[in-house]
């Protein structure tokens, strides 16, 4: 599953009360985002087989991103958009990207 360490981004984060009232002071936290899914039906399959608390980013206009996140919902699992930037470099945009070249609406 070398695959898997492209798709997986990791954060850990110390929540301090004064940051976020309410929130669980004293513990780190460590969130597992599994991304850039939905172009390629095994490898997203592979990812959703995966057990534990995840979370999924889909990219938009992909092959597979509506119906593997509706498998991800369904699993009671996290689901969030990879939305698609424009580039200071001038890197390909996929389908579905924001550029500064939008209309405000």
């Amino acid at each position: 599953m070398a695959w898997l360490a492209g798709f997986i981004g990791l954060s850990s984060t110390m929540i301090t009360a004064a940051e976020f009232p309410g929130a669980i002071a004293s513990k780190p936290r460590i969130a597992l985002i599994i991304d850039d899914l939905g172009n390629h039906r095994s490898a997203g399959e592979a990812a959703l087989a995966l057990p534990g608390p995840l979370t999924y980013a889909f990219l938009p206009h992909t092959p597979f991103a509506r119906e593997q996140a509706d498998k991800a919902h369904a699993q009671d699992k996290e689901v969030m958009l990879h939305l698609p930037m424009e580039s200071h470099h001038g890197e390909r945009l996929g389908e579905g990207g924001l550029t500064l070249k939008m209309p405000k609406v």
